[in-house]
């Protein structure tokens, strides 16, 4: 990995592999050159997340204020007799109350734009069940978050 930072930093453009480790990898902020690298290229690293509610790893790990959600405390293994991500402490995946988690952290500390709140609530009406369920958990994620701020103001 240490040739493509090297090489992203000297050709005046981002290694497309670099971009996304950036993005979605929260490990690699371990490494001060990826630190680093995060800064140059902060923009199109936040174009990355276009989805409502959503940052890239290294706002969560720069940016984010202190009392973010952490990944160690909701790690799951996927499960096929449930078909959903179990909490596992060894797991390499996230469980789903890990995004609510961070939906709600979000809201609480005001990190959510006026437009991210209302995509995050507005209900799809022609989505599938799954979709909807999960719009409906994200709406009330959101939903508490405000709640608790105005609790705290």
């Amino acid at each position: 990995m240490a040739r493509r930072r090297d090489e992203s930093r000297r050709r005046g453009k981002l290694d497309p592999s670099v971009l996304w480790d950036l993005a979605a990898d929260e490990e690699v902020y371990e490494d001060a050159a990826m630190v680093e690298l995060y800064w140059v290229w902060r923009e199109e690293v936040h174009g990355r997340s276009k989805l409502p509610g959503t940052r890239p790893a290294g706002w969560w790990v720069l940016e984010a204020p202190e009392g973010a959600p952490v990944f160690e405390h909701y790690r799951g293994s996927y499960s096929g007799a449930t078909n959903r991500v179990e909490p596992d402490p060894e797991g390499d995946l996230w469980t789903e109350d890990f995004d609510l988690q961070r939906l709600r952290f979000l809201a609480r500390h005001g990190q959510l734009s006026d437009d991210e709140i209302a995509a995050l609530l507005a209900a799809p009406k022609d989505a599938p069940p799954y979709a909807r369920e999960t719009a409906e958990r994200d709406a009330e994620a959101v939903l508490d978050g405000l709640a608790d701020r105005q609790g705290a103001g």
